[in-house]
């Protein structure tokens, strides 16, 4: 029975929302999350890890250590990983951020058994050949070479280090001799601290039975695996040390065409109370097709041909970033612009069709996202992270459709004035 007290908007979100995950622990503790979905003989296994290049003692250690996991067990050969999923129509991912890393498998039901022991002898029992890492590496190298003398790649590492601090992990960029000093026994060591069974959660999604949780809790339930010494929660934050300095700028070694510029600022955690304020803000300013940077900047002005701004969650921290390119003489009449549109959400109400228009937009995101698809376990994730679950996303659904633009401009100005943003454009 739906709330009647409720927004329009709000009980539709209810009626589209996904059911809550079903959730169970493994005799070694390890939380599985299941999500079934009828019609489908798919199955989705997701294994997260907590920490990701946070918990790195060397630059590159948790990238390397999860994307090495398929090239050689103890078991199989590298050769052997890759043809026997490609025999069985199963992929295996990886990918890792600041706060966790993940890998994923996708196979049909049928093949599972097969899969999973594959799965877990790349988590169990990794070689980390020296010959193929150093393949691996320079391919990344001579991308990231090619990567920096990009303005956005440039433009992206300035900022953090000036908002952050050069100490802190978002602050901290790569460097060409962190692909020459990465070797097999860094890779070990963060695989015996950080890829283990007292770090882990599992979510699974798709057409499964019984029996393959089963499986699923055979395979990885039965004591700890991987090292002893695992960081289970962030438990050291470290603090942004941003730049007293509001204003930076990056002329390349070589003319370009573009500039790319960046404007940000540090915002509260993402449980703060403000947040879902925040975050209509932040789409009203730059977070779609209809915001007012996208109608200022690039309908009416012409000066740019796509501008976006988001909320970027970082452990114990969030940042709002509006990024764009921009040809070399617009420069900085597109940051002058960003910042008078910053100054009108401090002082002028917001119109009420406008503020209708963005509260529409965010709810059937909202809904999209919610939706019982293999897309779900990616925000199950993040939700994880935070401690929350798919109905506390209703509620600040809720307290979004609730905000008046009276609120909004107080929330504005808390957060959203001028002086607390820091901007940085590389140009040639």
């Amino acid at each position: 029975m739906l709330d009647r007290s409720l927004t329009p908007e709000t009980q539709q979100l209810l009626l589209n929302i996904s059911r809550e995950p079903e959730k169970i622990r493994l005799k070694n503790n390890i939380e599985v999350q299941l999500l079934h979905l009828d019609d489908t003989q798919l199955v989705r296994i997701d294994f997260m890890f907590r920490g990701g290049q946070w918990l790195e003692k060397h630059p590159q250690q948790a990238r390397f250590a999860f994307s090495q996991l398929k090239e050689g067990t103890k078991t199989y050969s590298a050769d052997t990983i890759a043809e026997r999923l490609d025999f069985l129509g199963a992929t295996i991912t990886s990918s890792t951020n600041l706060s966790y890393s993940y890998l994923t498998l996708q196979c049909l039901r049928k093949y599972l058994k097969e899969v999973l022991q594959v799965v877990s002898s790349m988590l169990n029992e990794p070689l980390y050949d020296a010959t193929k890492l150093r393949i691996a590496l320079d391919q990344a190298r001579a991308t990231f070479i090619i990567n920096q003398q990009k303005v956005a790649t440039v433009c992206r590492d300035k900022f953090c280090a000036e908002l952050f601090g050069e100490s802190h992990p978002m602050g901290r960029y790569s460097k060409v001799e962190d692909y020459d000093n990465l070797t097999p026994d860094h890779l070990r060591e963060y695989h015996a601290e950080n890829i283990t069974s007292d770090n882990c959660a599992i979510f699974v999604t798709g057409g499964y039975e019984d029996s393959d949780i089963e499986l699923v809790a055979e395979s990885f339930g039965r004591g700890a695996w991987g090292g002893r010494n695992a960081h289970a929660l962030l438990i050291n934050p470290i603090p942004a040390k941003p730049s007293t300095e509001r204003h930076f700028s990056v002329t390349m070694p070589e003319p370009t065409v573009q500039a790319a510029v960046r404007v940000g600022c540090l915002l509260p955690m993402q449980d703060h109370p403000d947040m879902p304020y925040i975050r209509l803000l932040s789409v009203l300013l730059s977070g779609y097709f209809g915001s007012r940077l996208m109608n200022s900047i690039r309908e009416t002005k012409g000066l740019t041909y796509d501008i976006s701004g988001s909320i970027l969650s970082v452990p114990f921290q969030t940042i709002f970033v509006i990024q764009t390119e921009t040809p070399n003489k617009y420069v900085q009449q597109v940051i002058d612009e960003i910042y008078m549109e910053l100054k009108r959400l401090c002082t002028e109400l917001i119109p009420d069709d406008e503020l209708l228009q963005v509260k529409n937009y965010i709810t059937g995101n909202v809904s999209r996202r919610c939706e019982l698809t293999f897309d779900i376990p990616s925000l199950l994730m993040k939700l994880s992270l935070l401690g929350k679950t798919l109905h506390d996303v209703v509620e600040a659904n809720r307290k979004t459709n609730q905000a008046d633009a009276a609120l909004l401009m107080n929330v504005s100005k808390k957060y959203f004035s001028p002086e607390r943003f820091i901007d940085c454009y590389v140009k040639g």
